[in-house]
């Protein structure tokens, strides 16, 4: 709790202070000796301007889709935490939570080398069965189980970049050639008809791929996706504001400013990445809860971007669900481009 000043001398301007404000400064009246903790979350709650905000930004938030949205429209912003502020602090929490989730057989460390996962197999089939519980055997055979189809999936990745140029493995017309090296490669393709070449856009990307697997070998793909993981915030960045374009189209006849539609974007957003935040945290705590919680946080994120839409834009049910459908199928096409566009991105700066 904060401690306020008996006296009524702002320290910043030495104007007479009547109340918790300084009518000249603005800054508050309160007592400049605290204790580290204290320092520290008063920081922390003054970039982000929570203080008594947090209750009532955070509550309507998640139980009221929309509310703050609408309410930044009337003008009622005070009373909040600034749209972007909210954004960044929980987008933050969500990568981080993100980052620090690491299950049992974790495809970051073992995607790219099928030496471990073997070994981990061998580990676990060494396991005397007969001393386990009935609920640890069964854990035990999900695991094994688990090991498999990332073992699979492994395979079915190599034998698709044995067609593409993330392996130095690539198909080449009928032919399944093996490149040691960019000359090697350069000569190859010298030798195909020009018909039948690699075009500049293809051979830039297999070069490169030649580059990367001569520095990074078997970690190539962890390589890929830990850069990826990092360009992800940056893709959304980018992402929102397309989207908020595409909302203003949508609803041109509501009258909203781009900005109003880039704030309930960004609202939602926030919305987003708190329940999965919190569905992350479930799934470490109990992990038989990961793909149920899923599941139901994606029936719930239908359920609120749906009443968001309703409250912010006001139109009846049909129209909204109408606009609700043909916005996700376009959202869900605009991930997946941005997200072969960070892919690709991630290879070339790698």
């Amino acid at each position: 709790m904060k401690k306020y000043r008996s006296e009524q001398e702002c320290l910043n301007c030495g104007a007479h202070v009547e109340a918790k404000f300084c009518p000249q400064c603005g800054q508050e009246n309160i007592e400049t000796r605290e204790p580290f903790l204290g320092f520290l979350i008063h920081s922390i709650g003054h970039y982000f301007h929570f203080d008594s905000k947090f209750q009532k930004s955070f509550v309507p938030l998640i139980t009221q889709p929309g509310k703050l949205t609408t309410e930044y429209i009337a003008g009622k912003r005070a009373s909040y935490i600034h749209p972007v502020s909210m954004y960044l602090f929980i987008s933050l929490v969500f990568f981080l939570t993100n980052g620090l989730h690491q299950s049992d057989v974790d495809p970051l460390k073992t995607i790219s080398n099928p030496k471990i996962i073997q070994s981990q197999l061998d580990s676990l089939r060494k396991i005397d069965t007969a001393k386990l519980s009935r609920r640890e055997r069964a854990e035990l055979r999900q695991k094994v189980t688990d090991l498999k189809e990332l073992n699979k999936g492994l395979s079915d990745v190599k034998n698709g970049f044995n067609s593409g140029s993330g392996n130095l493995k690539l198909n080449l017309g009928d032919t399944d050639s093996t490149y040691v090296s960019i000359r090697d490669y350069e000569q190859k393709q010298a030798k195909l008809p020009a018909a039948k070449r690699d075009s500049w856009l293809s051979a830039y990307f297999i070069k490169k791929s030649i580059l990367l697997e001569q520095k990074y070998g078997d970690e190539l793909l962890n390589k890929i996706v830990e850069t990826v993981q990092h360009q992800l915030p940056k893709m959304m960045f980018i992402l929102m504001p397309l989207f908020a374009l595409i909302l203003s189209f949508s609803f041109y006849k509501s009258k909203l400013y781009f900005i109003e539609h880039l704030i309930y974007t960004i609202h939602v957003h926030s919305f987003l990445f708190l329940l999965f935040c919190f569905i992350e945290l479930l799934g470490m705590a109990w992990k038989a809860a990961g793909d149920i919680g899923v599941g139901i946080g994606m029936l719930i994120s239908f359920w609120y971007i749906y009443r968001s839409m309703r409250r912010v834009y006001q139109k009846g049910r049909a129209h909204t669900l109408a606009k609700f459908l043909l916005l996700s199928f376009i959202y869900f096409v605009l991930l997946i481009i941005s997200f072969i566009g960070i892919l690709l991105f991630s290879v070339a700066t790698l």
